[in-house]
Order: C-alpha cells, then sequence, then structure tokens
C-alpha cells in the first residue's frame, strides 16, 4: 500500500505499474530507453531522448531542428556544466541538504526554450537523471503537486518545478520501504529492462490514479 497526501492511498502498486505498461505502449518504450550514466550530453543524447519522449506523448518538434535541437546545441555548454555539478549517483531518497536543489533548478532553467513545457523538459531530463527529475505533467504537476503545496507563490518554472520535486521527495521518504521492495520485485521480474527508478514508480502510481480514474469513472 502505497499512501500519499490528501488521504490518497495505492492498493496492489504492481499491478497497477503492470496494467500503465500493458495499456501505453509507448510508456513500455520510454521507460526501457536509457540514457548514459555521466555529466554529459550531446546531440544523438538529446536526440534519443526527444524519441523516447514523444513516445509518451510529448508531441517535441524535432525534424526541423530549429525549433528546439538547435537552441538546445546553442546552450549545450551551460546545461552540461550544469549536468556537471549534479552528481549522476544523487538520488531524491539523499537526505534533503545533500541534494543539489539549486543546480538541479539551473538545469531546468538551461532548458527553456520556446517549444519545451515543463514537462516536455522533464520528460527528457528524466532520461538523464532518473532518480532526481520526475516527469512534471499536468497530472503531476497540477493535479497532485498543486493540491497539496501550501505556498504557491515561485518566482520562475524551474523555481516551482523544485517545489514540485521537493514535496515528491516527502512521498518518496514516507514510503521508501515499500517502494524499494517494489523497485526490486519488478528489477527482478523483468530482468532490469526497465527504468524503474523510486521516482519512476511513484510518478506512474499517482498519474494511473488520477488519470484510470477520470477515464472510468
Amino acid at each position: 500500500m502505497i499512501k500519499l497526501r490528501n488521504n490518497i492511498q495505492i492498493s496492489n502498486p504492481i499491478e497497477k505499474i503492470e496494467y500503465y505498461w500493458n495499456r501505453e505502449s509507448g510508456a513500455r518504450y520510454y521507460d526501457s530507453m536509457r540514457l548514459p550514466t555521466n555529466s554529459f550530453l550531446n546531440k544523438a543524447q538529446i536526440l534519443m531522448a526527444i524519441d523516447a519522449s514523444n513516445s509518451l506523448g510529448a508531441r517535441i518538434p524535432y525534424y526541423d531542428e530549429s525549433l528546439v535541437i538547435k537552441p538546445l546545441l546553442e546552450k549545450i555548454n551551460k546545461i552540461n556544466s550544469c549536468l556537471s555539478k549534479i552528481p549522476y549517483n544523487t538520488k531524491i531518497s539523499d537526505d534533503f541538504e545533500k541534494i543539489p536543489w539549486g543546480k538541479i533548478g539551473e538545469l531546468i532553467q538551461a532548458f527553456d526554450t520556446k517549444y519545451l513545457s515543463l514537462a516536455r523538459k522533464t520528460k527528457i531530463l528524466h532520461k538523464k537523471l532518473p532518480n532526481v527529475i520526475p516527469i512534471l505533467d499536468s497530472i503531476l504537476e497540477i493535479d497532485y503537486c498543486k493540491a497539496i503545496i501550501i505556498d504557491q507563490k515561485w518566482t520562475s518554472e524551474s523555481d516551482w518545478a523544485i517545489k514540485c520535486i521537493s514535496e515528491l521527495k516527502k512521498d518518496i521518504d514516507a514510503n521508501k520501504d515499500e517502494l524499494t521492495k517494489i523497485q526490486q520485485i519488478i528489477s527482478t521480474k523483468y530482468e532490469y529492462m526497465y527504468d524503474v527508478s523510486l521516482l519512476r514508480l511513484l510518478d506512474i502510481l499517482i498519474w494511473s490514479h488520477f488519470f484510470y480514474k477520470e477515464h472510468t469513472s
């Protein structure tokens, strides 16, 4: 049982994760694609992450490279500078003060381009830093995070993203034992085929709770 804020309780979490993968074929592709675990992004990795994100419904334009690819490559030194300051083994379950929150915010901000919303940015960045950056799509960001965050004031999109991620950390910490058990079972069952970071597991469970509830009610 996963227990979240606002009296949300998710029973049979493994069944719900498997149902999600069976129903959302693009998610299987997204979660099976991995980028190198280092502090470096290049054009090939960005293209891979965009391709995976689009399988998840991101619809990021990439055939015309001037829209997203070129603007990101023009800032690649800044992006990689931000990445270099975030140890690739950083995890959301680390002690709060050990997580480089400011640098994570700077990395999200470095992805500011006309065609990248917060959801699109985090779909890309989750593939590079799956243990610390979740997918902040409309369900996770608005339906869940916005409903539980008391201080609704922020100065930038990246500041708001950090608020969301820090709130999700509270849920990770509160359910760490159960999520770790789920992670071990799924990793073994699927022979480590899928990205099953604790953040991604929590993301899938929250997304499924709201999405399937809305579409089956």
